[in-house]
Protein backbone atom coordinates (compact mmCIF):
# COMPACT_ATOMS: atom_id res chain seq x y z
CA UNK A 1 0.00 0.00 0.00
CA UNK A 2 2.97 2.42 0.45
CA UNK A 3 3.65 2.60 -3.10
CA UNK A 4 0.39 3.61 -3.87
CA UNK A 5 0.37 6.26 -0.79
CA UNK A 6 3.31 7.95 -2.90
CA UNK A 7 1.81 7.95 -6.16
CA UNK A 8 -1.32 9.46 -4.95
CA UNK A 9 -0.03 12.37 -3.05
CA UNK A 10 2.85 12.72 -6.13
CA UNK A 11 -0.59 12.96 -8.36
CA UNK A 12 -2.47 14.96 -6.32
CA UNK A 13 0.39 17.39 -6.52
CA UNK A 14 1.01 17.73 -9.82
CA UNK A 15 -3.22 17.84 -10.23
CA UNK A 16 -3.81 20.14 -7.36
CA UNK A 17 -0.24 22.00 -6.81
CA UNK A 18 -1.12 21.22 -3.31
CA UNK A 19 2.96 20.59 -1.77
CA UNK A 20 4.15 17.24 -0.67
CA UNK A 21 4.32 18.73 2.84
CA UNK A 22 1.13 19.34 2.77
CA UNK A 23 -0.24 16.28 2.31
CA UNK A 24 1.69 14.38 3.99
CA UNK A 25 1.03 16.79 7.05
CA UNK A 26 -2.84 15.90 6.56
CA UNK A 27 -2.57 11.79 6.08
CA UNK A 28 -0.60 11.94 9.34
CA UNK A 29 -3.26 13.87 10.64
CA UNK A 30 -5.98 11.76 9.48
CA UNK A 31 -4.02 8.42 10.69
CA UNK A 32 -3.84 10.17 13.88
CA UNK A 33 -7.56 10.60 13.93
CA UNK A 34 -8.24 7.31 13.09
CA UNK A 35 -5.66 5.71 15.79
CA UNK A 36 -7.85 7.92 18.58
CA UNK A 37 -11.36 6.48 17.98
CA UNK A 38 -9.56 2.64 18.27
CA UNK A 39 -10.54 1.14 21.70
CA UNK A 40 -7.14 1.06 24.17
CA UNK A 41 -5.31 3.71 22.19
CA UNK A 42 -2.75 6.07 23.38
CA UNK A 43 -4.34 8.98 24.58
CA UNK A 44 -0.54 10.84 23.50
CA UNK A 45 0.55 9.44 19.93
CA UNK A 46 2.06 10.46 16.61
CA UNK A 47 1.98 9.17 13.22
CA UNK A 48 5.00 9.06 11.04
CA UNK A 49 5.54 8.48 7.53
CA UNK A 50 8.59 7.46 6.04
CA UNK A 51 9.85 8.36 2.61
CA UNK A 52 8.74 4.70 1.28
CA UNK A 53 5.01 5.52 2.00
CA UNK A 54 5.13 3.53 5.38
CA UNK A 55 3.62 4.48 8.40
CA UNK A 56 3.85 4.02 11.87
CA UNK A 57 1.88 5.43 14.70
CA UNK A 58 3.62 5.93 17.82
CA UNK A 59 2.05 6.03 21.77
CA UNK A 60 4.34 8.62 23.63
CA UNK A 61 4.90 8.40 27.33
CA UNK A 62 5.02 11.71 29.00
CA UNK A 63 7.51 11.55 31.70
CA UNK A 64 6.85 11.91 35.42
CA UNK A 65 8.73 14.05 37.35
CA UNK A 66 10.70 11.55 39.91
CA UNK A 67 10.88 13.13 43.60
CA UNK A 68 14.39 14.60 44.67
Amino acid sequence: MSREILEAVKEIERDKGIETGALISALQDGLLAAYKKTPGASRHAAVEIDGNGDFRVFSIVPRTSRPA
